[in-house]
């Protein structure tokens, strides 16, 4: 759930300066197919049918984005698409160094429980705020 209020919140709040979403970026195809991220806040009614999660976590762009994942959390075929999309947007605008994606090891809780996680998210946050 962090990781979808986390870009979800980032998308509508533009006082948020940068953001570390842990995890949850999968686009809503996939989610449906392996039931996944299927907390309510996940699913507002109807936005799937007039946008997707990558062009919402596209939208994030310019403002700073470390989108961190476990290897074995959500299947890849459903994270790329929205990982893809968002790093499109950024080098668009003309600010790649402004996305950044990491794969930890490890399932959803493994990754949370990586010490590298902080690390990155200490140093991504020092760095954008």
């Amino acid at each position: 759930m962090g990781g979808t209020t986390c870009w979800s919140t980032t998308v509508i709040e533009p006082r948020i300066k940068a953001a570390v979403a842990g995890g949850c970026m999968i686009n809503y195809e996939t989610a449906l197919r392996v039931r996944r991220d299927a907390s309510w806040h996940a699913w507002v009614p109807a936005l799937c049918q007039r946008t997707s999660r990558e062009a919402l976590v596209a939208s994030i762009a310019p403002r700073p984005l470390l989108a961190v994942h476990g290897e074995d959390d959500f299947p890849y075929e459903g994270v790329a698409p929205i990982l893809d999309a968002a790093s499109d947007e950024y080098n668009q605008r003309g600010c790649p160094e402004l996305f950044r994606s990491v794969f930890l090891p490890g399932d959803h809780t493994a990754a949370a429980d990586n010490p590298r996680l902080v690390d990155e998210t200490g140093c991504w946050l020092a760095k954008h705020l």
